[in-house]
């Protein structure tokens, strides 16, 4: 439980950093160095001009974020045991 709230937190602070790299650019970043933000754990995926995914992985744990979901929706949601 504790590796998925820790990268439900990781994914979720990447999002925020590829959001506002879009406010400031006006476009997505091509990857999470264009972002300024490296993960060993997170691979971004664009999957359109407007749309992102971000795949976490760690200890057996994945976790996916599409963009199009509310980012307070997803770092909310609650594990189940």
């Amino acid at each position: 439980a504790r590796t998925e709230d820790d990268l439900r937190m990781t994914v979720s602070a990447l999002a925020t950093q590829i959001n506002d790299f879009r406010l400031a650019k006006g476009r997505l970043p091509v990857s999470l160095d264009d972002a300024g933000a490296p993960s060993q754990t997170v691979r971004y995926e664009q999957l359109d001009g407007s749309t992102y995914m971000l795949t976490g992985a760690d200890n057996g744990v994945t976790l996916i974020y599409k963009s199009n979901t509310p980012l307070a929706e997803f770092s909310a949601l609650e594990h189940t045991p």
